[in-house]
């Protein structure tokens, strides 16, 4: 039986606009972190059909039916799994083999994942909890970076022992070969690759630990070593189709429309902490084409923030032609020498960042400024020199009065007749109109949308030890468009919140739930009991009734305390329970007025059990 290695899953699902892909047959309307339209599967007037813009999952409301991108292409066009996947990985460069269910190469891969995600965890814990990782959490105070914001970004701490990663993953059962094939261990000598650093975890745009950045904190004169030390590329990790802050801050880049692009780690997270959550950067190397091509399926325009030394100037020219060659609208920064976005945050706090990206310009405005600067605009040859770089960019402004606009400043700074200009300008053009294409048209009409019914922001859920309507409580508010059950609550929180899940098996069996129907989706959910970030569809690749999972992850549920889920699972416990306590309740008092129930028998047995784990859940 062939199938599809998971990682090459990841990687399409990393490049797919599941909007841009379902929207070649419904006509979507962008609602927040969704887009709406007509089902295409049923007939109706009122949208009910919606696609979630952070995870590329689709589900209607009207005919409850969903799933993943592939799963609609395999709806609407009557694909197979294998021949949805190809035709996406086809679109987005993917180079696709099926390999064989056993293919050991793609669970070596795996393993390598599970090795890096352990490895993850341990720095994690040494910076946030051990004394080893004092020097760490000392110096992200004096960055004025915040232990959440650590743990949101994973940071971590290696430790200047040698030896001390290699024994933590040679005492869960991996060799040293494996982490030297991960990246994380040298190849010489088995010894840790990274040695008393900060570490920043490199992460897929799904979330998934690819590799690792170490950065000295305390720089000795005496030793040569780098500031920065990344692990090497591995069969699963190439840094340049990976974007660092790009899975912590995709969703809010894709209802934003537009990320922030710097040079460092700490750039990223100290803007993000400082409240713009759009924050991205190359890693270690020059941006490149795969970067921007992936940036482009969340945002529609790129702020620059490089350096304003002459590398930075050079990095965001480059910088510049790659993202608009990607599609994207560029404007750029004006950063003043030896700034940075952190150094700004830091000395002038946030709202001078703000301000910042506020006054960013236009990449002609920036071009002519930069230009005006580095060529003699006296001479001809520095005029020259000045239209060359400044043209063409002019020539791709698509607004017709704002190319004139810049037209006439060119043409007054080189002292030049402003048809001279406007002719090279239109010169220029000629070459790019080859290259404009048009919006591909949607196999939907032109539709008229509707607002949604709005349902009610709170589900009322009765305690049913109480009988009055006003000792009603409510138990973890939904909002959506179909309100959920609790146990479908507790299975989606499951699901954002993998974190819990350990609480949950220590507090709940799947019999325990009132819907036999459910009871799969919790088996499967109790699986995953150490990873700390939301589940994806591909962490669930294989299960089926993908039109249910897709309604759990799409579910909105609101923000909840421990003191919440452990709430929601008494209620569940509590529910399930009482159905059941009844039944057997009855059965004892007809069997005991028989005389064929007495103390010792299994069924009065069984009602204590239901009686004991039934108070247990009313004292909670």
């Amino acid at each position: 039986m062939s199938r599809i290695a998971s990682e090459k899953l990841d990687e399409i699902s990393s490049r797919v606009n599941a909007a841009e892909v379902i929207g070649r047959y419904v006509q979507l309307k962008t609602r927040g972190r969704k887009a709406i339209g007509l089902c295409p599967f049923h007939g109706e007037r009122t949208p009910s059909f919606s696609v979630d813009l952070e995870r590329g999952l689709w589900y209607c409301f009207g005919c409850s039916e969903g799933g993943s991108v592939y799963n609609f292409l395999m709806r609407i066009e009557g694909l197979s799994f294998p021949q949805a996947v190809k035709k996406l990985a086809d679109e987005v460069g993917v180079a696709l083999e099926l390999t064989e269910q056993e293919d050991p190469q793609a669970r070596y891969r795996d393993r390598l994942r599970e090795l890096l995600e352990r490895t993850a965890q341990y720095y994690s814990e040494l910076l946030l909890r051990s004394p080893l990782g004092q020097p760490a959490r000392d110096y992200l105070q004096e960055r004025g970076l915040t232990l959440e914001t650590a743990e949101k970004f994973r940071l971590g701490w290696a430790p200047s022992s040698g030896d001390a990663l290699v024994r933590k993953l040679q005492g869960a059962g991996y060799s040293m070969e494996e982490g030297a094939d991960a990246g994380v261990v040298r190849q010489r000598g088995g010894r840790d690759l990274l040695r008393e650093r900060l570490v920043f975890p490199i992460t897929s745009a799904p979330g998934k630990v690819v590799a690792f950045g170490g950065r000295i904190i305390t720089p000795d004169p005496d030793k040569k070593t780098p500031k920065y030390l990344n692990t090497p590329e591995t069969s699963i990790y190439s840094k340049r189709e990976h974007l660092y802050g790009l899975s912590f801050h995709r969703g809010e880049i894709s209802r934003a429309k537009e990320a922030l692009v710097m040079e460092g780690y700490l750039d990223v997270i100290a803007v993000s902490q400082a409240g713009y959550p759009l924050s991205v950067a190359s890693l270690g190397t020059a941006l490149t084409a795969e970067q921007c091509k992936l940036l482009s399926r969340y945002a529609r325009r790129v702020h620059l923030f490089y350096d304003a030394d002459r590398a930075g100037r050079s990095a965001t020219e480059k910088a510049i032609d790659l993202f608009e060659q990607a599609g994207l609208l560029v404007n750029v920064s004006q950063l003043e020498q030896g700034e940075d976005p952190d150094s700004i945050i830091r000395q002038q706090g946030p709202e001078a960042f703000g301000k910042l990206k506020e006054e960013t310009v236009a990449v002609v405005d920036y071009l002519m400024a930069r230009k005006s600067e580095e060529f003699d605009l006296t001479t001809r040859a520095g005029k020259d020199d000045f239209a060359e770089s400044v043209l063409p960019a002019i020539a791709k402004v698509r607004d017709e009065k704002a190319r004139d606009e810049y037209a006439r400043k060119v043409a007054g700074l080189l002292f030049l007749n402003e048809h001279v200009i406007l002719s090279q300008v239109a010169r220029y053009g000629k070459g790019l109109q080859s290259q404009r294409t048009t919006p591909r048209p949607l196999v939907s009409p032109q539709l008229d949308f509707e607002e949604p019914p709005v349902e009610p922001d709170e589900e009322q859920y009765h305690d049913p030890r109480q009988t009055t309507k006003s000792r009603t409580r409510t138990v973890l508010r939904s909002r959506g468009r179909s309100s959920l059950h609790a146990e479908e609550r507790l299975l989606s929180l499951m699901l954002k919140r993998p974190e819990w899940n350990q609480l949950v098996a220590d507090s709940l069996r799947p019999e325990d739930l009132s819907r036999p129907e459910l009871r799969p989706f919790l088996e499967v959910l109790l699986q995953f009991r150490s990873i700390e970030r939301p589940l994806t569809w591909t962490d669930l690749d294989g299960q089926s009734d993908e039109a249910t999972w897709a309604r759990l992850m799409a579910a909105e549920v609101p923000e909840s305390s421990q003191a919440d889920m452990e709430r929601l699972l008494s209620d569940i416990k509590r529910n399930g329970l009482e159905p059941r306590y009844e039944v057997i309740r009855q059965q004892v008092l007809e069997g005991m007025s028989e005389g064929t129930v007495g103390p010792n028998s299994e069924l009065y047995r069984e009602y204590l059990y239901l009686q004991k784990r039934l108070k247990g859940t009313r004292n909670e």
